[in-house]
C-alpha cells in the first residue's frame, strides 16, 4: 500500500496543484488484480488513470515514452466523465464519497478467489486515505472545506489542466534532466526554466488570494506543519520525520515565507509555489550551466550572471516578506539546523559561519566605510544583495575581458598578452566594465605574470614563463574579484575602497580576525596564530614582485599573495599525502584539519626527496636544497624551515598539516624574492642585491626593535642597516644587551664598506626570527607569571579556581569556550606540567614549564581550535 500511495502523491506534487486535486492515482484505483473490461473501450480509455502515479514516477526516471501532457489529458478526461455521470447529492458539487464511488464503479476489483474480501478491504482503505489527503490539500489550497468538491472548483481545475498542456509539452523527454539526474546545454536549461515558471505562474494564479477568483470567496484551511509532515510521510518522503527536520522546516518556513512558523495558510501557498519553482530552476542552472565548464566562455558568463540575478530576486522576495530585513538570528538558526541535518557542505561549520555572520553582512557585503554598517550587521537586506550582484557582475566583466584579450586559447609569450591588454585598455571607450579593465590592466601589465604549470602550480621563476593560457587569466580574474571585494569591504576610508583598493595592516588583521574561523575550516588559516593578518601584511609587502614595503597592501600585492598561498597550499597537501602514502609517516590523533599528523623524525628523514619532487618548479629552492645536501648541512637547512613555520619551532612533536601549509608559502616567498632580486641567477644575493631588499624589510625591523616594555625604539637608518646585517649573519634579531648595542652602533658607521651576501637559508632564518619575536613576547608574559606565582597557580588549577583559570586562559590566549577542555587537561596533567626537572638550572625551569604547557595544548586538537598560545 505504501509504495502505491507514494506513486500517487509523487504524481500530484511534482506538476503542482492541478494533478494534486485529481483522483488519478494508481493506489486510489486499487492494486488488486486489474481486469480488462469493455468499459475501458466504451469510456474512451479511462483506465489510463490507473497508471498516473507510475507514469510520473517513470517520467522523472527518464522514460521517454511517458508524456506529461498525455497524463494531464487523461486526468482531464476522467474528471469530465465524473462530472457528466455523477449528479451529486448537492446540486453545487460532490462529496468525497461520491468521488470514490465513481471510480469504484469503473475500477473496483471483481474476484471470487479466497482472500478477495480482505484484499478488497485493504484497497478500499487505501482509496479512502488518498481521497482524504486530496480533499485536505484542496481545502488548504482552494478553500471550500475538506468534505466537498464544488462544481466551480472542478471547472477551475479542468481549465488549469488545459492551460498546463502548453508549458508541459516542453518537458517531453526531459524527465531525467528535470530530476537533476542528467545534463543538458544552457539553451535546453533556459527552455525548461521558462516552462517551469509558466507552470508555477498558472498554479499561483489559481491559489493566490490576490488573483484567484474562487479563493477570494472561500476561506482556506491552514495546514499545520505536522499535517504536512504526515501527508508527505504517506508518500514516502521522510524529510521531516525527525525532530531536527521538523525544527528545520519551521525555520525554513519562517525565513522563506515569514508568518507563523507552525503552519502554511493564505497567500503563503502562492509564494511557496513561486519560491519552489525558483529553487528548482536554480538547482538546474547550477548543475548544468554554472559548475560544468563545457560551454563557450561568453555563454557561461551571461548564463551565470542571469542565473545569479534570478536567485537574488528570489531572496529579495523573502526579504520583502520580512519587512525589508531577515534578522541575523533567524539566519543563524537556519545555518545551525542545516548542519544538524547534515545539509551543509562537509567543510563548512555552522559555528564558524554564525560567528562571522555580522562581519560578513556589515563589512564584507556592506563596507567598513559605510555609515550604516552597524545597521547592516543586524540582518540580510537589499543592499547586501546589490553588493553580491556587483561582485558577480565584476567577475563576468572580467571574464568577457579575458575573452577579448586572449582571442585564441593561449599566447606564446606573456608579452603578447600584455600587448593585447594594453591596446584594449587604451582603446576601449565604453563605460561598462571600466573599473574591471583598470584592475585587470594593473594586474597583467605590472609585476610577475601569474602563470600555472600543467599540474596547477604557480610558476615563480622568470625562466619558465613561456606561455599564457586562458585558464591563467581566468584564475587571475577569480582572485581579483575575491580580493577586491574583501579589500573594498574592509578599507575604512572611502578613498581606499574604490576601484584600486588599499588596506592597512590593522584592516587586514581585522579581516582575518573576523573570518578566521571560516578560513580555518577551509584549511587556509593557521588556527594557532592571532597574527595571521599581520603576517600576511608583512609577506605581501616584502616577497612579491610588486612589494614596496609601504604602509598599505595594494590590490596587486593582495592578488599575487592569494594566488601564491593557494598554489603553496596545493603543494603542502601533496607533500602531506606523499609522507602518509609513500613513507608511512602518519600518526594519531588527527590534527585540527582532520588529517593525520606526521612523525617528526620520519618527516625529516624523507622530506628532501618529497620536497625536491613537489617543489621542482622552484629552481632557487632546488639549488639551495642540493647545495645543503652536498655540504652535509641538509638537517640544518630543513630545520630553518621548521623554525620559521612551526608553532613551537623545530619541536619533536608530530608535524601537522597546518604547519606544512605555513612552510610551503615561506618557500614560495623566498623563491619569489630571489627571482626578483637575484639579477645574475646565482641563487645568492650579493652586495647590491642584498641592499636592494633592505627597503622592503626596513619597516619590519622597526617593528621588532622594541625595549623591555614593548615600546618602539627610534633608530637611525644606519642602525637599521646594522640590524639587517646582523640578522643575515646570525639568523635572529640582536639581543638587547649593552655589548650588542655598541657593536651595532659601530657597524652602523662602517656598513658602506661591508660586503653582504644572503643565501636561501639566510632569508628563511630572518622569517623565522620574526615569528620568534612574537613567540618570545608571549613566553615572557607566561614566564613572569610562573616565576611570581607558580605554587598558587598549580594549587588553583587543582581546585578549579575560576580566577586562576581565567588568567591561564589569557596567557594561552584561549577563547571563553576553552574553559571546560582547558581545565580538564590542566587538572589531568598538573603534576607533569608543574614538575621540576632537577637536571635543569633554576633559570631554565621556567622555559621548560612553558614548553611543557604549550606542548600539552598542541597535543590536543580541541584546544588548538580554542587556544592561540603559540
Amino acid at each position: 500500500m505504501r509504495e502505491s500511495v507514494k506513486k500517487c502523491m509523487l504524481s500530484v506534487m511534482l506538476p503542482g496543484l492541478a494533478i494534486l486535486l485529481t483522483v488519478g492515482c494508481d493506489r486510489f484505483f486499487g492494486h488488486d488484480d486489474q481486469i480488462t473490461d469493455p468499459l475501458t473501450v466504451r469510456d474512451r480509455g479511462l483506465s489510463c488513470v490507473r497508471s498516473v502515479g507510475s507514469d510520473f514516477t517513470e517520467f522523472f526516471a527518464g522514460a521517454n515514452d511517458r508524456d506529461p501532457v498525455a497524463t494531464v489529458d487523461c486526468i482531464s478526461a476522467a474528471l469530465t466523465r465524473f462530472s457528466n455521470t455523477t449528479r451529486g447529492a448537492n446540486g453545487d458539487g460532490w462529496t468525497r464519497g461520491e468521488l470514490s464511488s465513481f471510480f469504484e464503479k469503473y475500477f473496483a476489483e471483481e474476484s471470487n478467489d479466497e482472500g478477495a474480501v480482505d484484499g478488497k478491504w485493504k484497497a478500499q482503505a487505501g482509496r479512502r486515505t488518498v481521497v482524504t489527503e486530496v480533499f485536505r490539500w484542496k481545502a488548504a489550497l482552494l478553500g471550500g472545506g475538506e468534505t466537498t468538491l464544488s462544481r466551480g472548483e472542478l471547472i477551475r481545475i479542468q481549465l488549469l489542466l488545459e492551460k498546463l498542456r502548453m508549458p508541459l509539452s516542453t518537458w517531453r523527454g526531459q524527465g531525467k534532466l528535470l530530476s537533476l539526474a542528467d545534463s543538458a546545454s544552457v539553451a535546453d536549461i533556459e527552455k525548461l526554466t521558462k516552462s517551469i515558471r509558466q507552470v508555477a505562474e498558472l498554479i499561483t494564479a489559481e491559489i493566490d488570494t490576490k488573483s484567484g477568483a474562487l479563493s477570494r470567496k472561500s476561506i482556506r484551511n491552514p495546514m499545520p506543519l505536522q499535517e504536512l509532515s504526515a501527508s508527505l510521510d504517506m508518500v514516502g518522503f521522510k524529510f521531516i520525520e525527525s525532530q531536527e527536520r521538523q525544527a528545520l522546516m519551521r525555520v525554513l518556513k519562517r525565513v522563506i515565507l515569514s508568518g507563523d512558523p507552525n503552519q502554511i495558510v493564505g497567500d503563503e501557498w502562492g509564494e511557496l509555489v513561486q519560491q519552489a519553482s525558483e529553487f528548482w530552476i536554480a538547482a538546474l542552472r547550477i548543475k548544468n550551466g554554472i559548475l560544468p565548464k563545457t560551454q563557450p566562455l561568453v555563454r557561461d558568463v551571461d548564463f551565470v550572471e542571469k542565473a545569479t540575478a534570478d536567485i537574488l530576486k528570489s531572496v529579495a522576495r523573502m526579504i520583502a516578506r520580512h519587512g525589508g530585513r531577515i534578522d541575523a538570528d533567524e539566519i543563524r538558526q537556519l545555518i545551525t539546523l542545516l548542519e544538524e541535518n547534515r545539509l551543509l557542505p562537509s567543510y563548512v561549520r555552522a559555528k564558524s559561519v554564525n560567528a562571522a555572520l555580522e562581519p560578513i553582512l556589515g563589512k564584507l557585503l556592506g563596507g567598513n566605510a559605510l555609515s550604516n554598517q552597524v545597521d547592516l550587521m543586524k540582518g540580510l537586506s537589499q543592499p547586501q544583495l546589490d553588493r553580491l550582484f556587483d561582485v558577480v557582475h565584476d567577475w563576468s566583466e572580467g571574464q568577457r575581458l579575458s575573452l577579448s584579450v586572449m582571442g585564441s586559447a593561449s599566447f606564446s609569450s606573456i608579452e603578447q598578452a600584455r600587448q593585447s591588454m594594453s591596446v584594449l585598455a587604451t582603446t576601449a571607450t565604453d563605460k561598462v566594465g571600466d573599473g574591471t579593465r583598470q584592475q585587470m590592466s594593473e594586474l597583467i601589465l605590472r609585476g610577475r605574470p601569474l602563470i600555472y604549470d600543467a599540474v596547477g602550480r604557480l610558476e615563480i621563476s622568470n625562466l619558465r614563463l613561456d606561455g599564457y593560457q586562458r585558464s591563467d587569466l581566468e584564475k587571475l580574474n577569480f582572485a581579483r574579484v575575491l580580493m577586491s571585494a574583501a579589500m573594498r569591504g574592509y578599507s575604512k576610508e572611502t578613498a581606499r575602497a574604490g576601484v584600486m583598493p588599499h588596506m592597512t595592516e590593522s584592516e587586514i588583521q581585522e579581516l582575518f580576525a573576523d573570518l578566521k574561523a571560516i578560513l580555518r575550516d577551509l584549511g587556509i588559516a593557521d588556527v594557532r596564530s592571532l597574527q595571521s593578518g599581520i603576517r600576511t601584511f608583512m609577506e605581501a609587502n616584502i616577497f612579491l614582485s610588486v612589494s614596496d614595503g609601504n604602509q598599505y597592501i595594494s590590490l596587486h600585492e593582495m592578488v599575487e599573495w592569494f594566488q601564491t598561498v593557494l598554489s603553496a597550499g596545493l603543494v603542502a597537501d601533496q607533500v602531506h599525502a606523499d609522507m602518509i602514502q609513500d613513507f608511512k609517516c602518519g600518526t594519531a590523533p588527527m590534527d585540527v584539519f582532520g588529517k593525520q599528523r606526521l612523525i617528526s623524525e620520519c618527516f625529516r628523514k624523507h622530506s628532501e626527496v618529497v620536497l625536491m619532487n613537489r617543489l621542482s618548479h622552484l629552481p632557487h629552492f632546488v639549488r639551495a636544497l642540493s647545495k645543503a645536501k652536498s655540504q652535509g648541512r641538509l638537517p640544518i637547512f630543513l630545520k630553518s624551515f621548521e623554525q620559521a613555520s612551526r608553532a613551537l619551532g623545530d619541536s619533536d612533536l608530530p608535524i601537522e598539516s597546518s604547519e606544512l601549509r605555513a612552510m610551503a608559502p615561506i618557500i614560495h616567498y623566498v623563491e619569489a624574492l630571489f627571482t626578483r632580486f637575484d639579477k645574475n641567477d646565482s641563487s645568492v644575493l650579493e652586495a647590491a642585491e642584498v641592499w636592494d631588499v633592505f627597503p622592503l624589510i626596513r619597516p619590519f625591523i622597526q617593528k621588532v626593535a622594541v625595549d623591555v616594555d614593548g615600546n618602539p625604539i627610534k633608530m637611525s637608518v644606519g642602525i637599521e642597516r646594522a640590524i639587517f646585517s646582523w640578522m643575515l649573519e646570525n639568523g635572529a634579531p640582536p639581543p638587547a644587551t649593552t655589548a650588542t648595542k655598541i657593536s651595532l652602533w659601530i657597524n652602523s658607521w662602517s656598513m658602506t664598506s661591508k660586503t653582504e651576501k644572503a643565501g636561501f637559508e639566510d632569508i628563511v632564518k630572518i622569517l623565522g626570527s620574526f615569528q620568534m619575536v612574537g613567540r618570545e613576547k608571549k613566553n615572557k608574559d607566561m614566564l613572569k607569571y610562573y616565576e611570581l606565582s607558580s605554587q598558587r597557580w598549580e594549587s588553583g588549577i587543582g581546585s578549579g579556581n575560576r580566577q586562576i583559570l581565567v588568567k591561564t586562559r589569557d596567557l594561552l590566549q584561549c577563547s571563553d569556550e576553552a574553559d571546560t577542555d582547558l581545565l580538564r587537561l590542566l587538572q589531568a596533567r598538573r603534576a607533569d606540567i608543574f614538575a621540576i626537572d632537577s637536571s635543569l638550572e633554576q633559570q631554565e625551569q621556567g622555559r621548560a614549564f612553558v614548553v611543557r604547557l604549550k606542548s600539552m595544548v598542541q597535543a590536543d586538537p580541541q584546544l588548538q581550535l580554542l587556544c592561540m598560545a603559540f
